[in-house]
């Protein structure tokens, strides 16, 4: 990750976030801008955690975040198994714009 956060958490124009519930951290959201635009580095909510509506919650906020920053969209890249990520991001209305596809041979 040196080559997106070079300067550590100083580095411009990267943040990363902590999603609380009643004090308590509950997971990270890691956000900075690539080719014009904010990209989701990376959401991460505490395996205990999961399914409790955290990830939405802080996917809703996220939005509202970049938004004050002044971008008008967001990236992610999101691992094709990942059924239950991409569930929820499609819920909230993101759409796939690429799909990479491999096999094993």
């Amino acid at each position: 990750m040196s080559h997106v956060l070079p300067h550590g958490l100083a580095t411009p124009e990267a943040w990363i976030w902590a999603v609380e519930s009643d004090g308590r951290v509950v997971g990270t959201v890691f956000v900075g801008v690539r080719e014009g635009g904010a990209w989701l580095y990376d959401i991460t909510i505490a395996e205990g955690d999961r399914g409790k509506g955290y990830g939405r919650a802080a996917m809703t906020a996220l939005e509202d975040e970049v938004r004050a920053l002044g971008h008008d969209t967001i990236g992610l890249n999101v691992w094709g198994a990942n059924e239950v990520a991409r569930g929820l991001y499609r819920s909230l209305g993101w759409i796939e714009e690429s799909v990479h596809m491999r096999k094993q041979v």
